[in-house]
């Protein structure tokens, strides 16, 4: 079982598994409601993800995320509305925005209309299930928050 990080986004590389992070530094601590093949850390650590496949679990290796500081942790001001979605996705941020990205829980990003001025996306073509959408500020933050596309 293996990871990627990119930034402070780990995610893991197996496909089709479930999926259950944990705290390095604290004992291999499950974290609460952290279940998805993405994972964004909300403090630095050292971070892994127990795999399962057919009743198989596997531990990957700890990934170190230390570039994350007070000011990247503005996710509270962030809003997606509505989510769930079943079309369009409004971003309430009081910044600005500088990108938007969407990426399938496979890490692959998703081509959709996008519109940062406006501050929305248009997730009519997605289909059911999960995605994250990735916000890059004019502060250079970067906000990665949890939808769902619902038909």
């Amino acid at each position: 079982m293996s990871t990627t990080a990119n930034g402070n986004i780990i995610s893991a590389n197996a496909i089709g598994a479930t999926y259950q992070w944990v705290d390095c530094d604290n004992g291999y601590a499950p974290i609460a409601g952290a279940n998805s093949q993405l994972f964004a850390p909300t403090q630095n650590g050292n971070y892994a993800v127990i795999t399962t496949i057919n009743g198989c679990s596997d531990t990957s290796n700890c990934e170190v995320i230390g570039v994350i500081g007070i000011d990247e942790l503005v996710i509270g001001n962030l809003i997606l509305c509505p989510n769930p979605t079943n079309g369009m996705l409004n971003i309430g941020f009081e910044g600005e925005i500088k990108s938007i990205v969407v990426v399938d829980m496979l890490g692959r990003v998703i081509s959709l209309p996008i519109s940062v001025t406006e501050k929305m996306v248009d997730g009519s073509n997605l289909s059911t299930g999960k995605y994250m959408i990735r916000i890059i500020t004019e502060n250079n933050q970067i906000l990665v928050e949890e939808f769902v596309v619902h038909k």
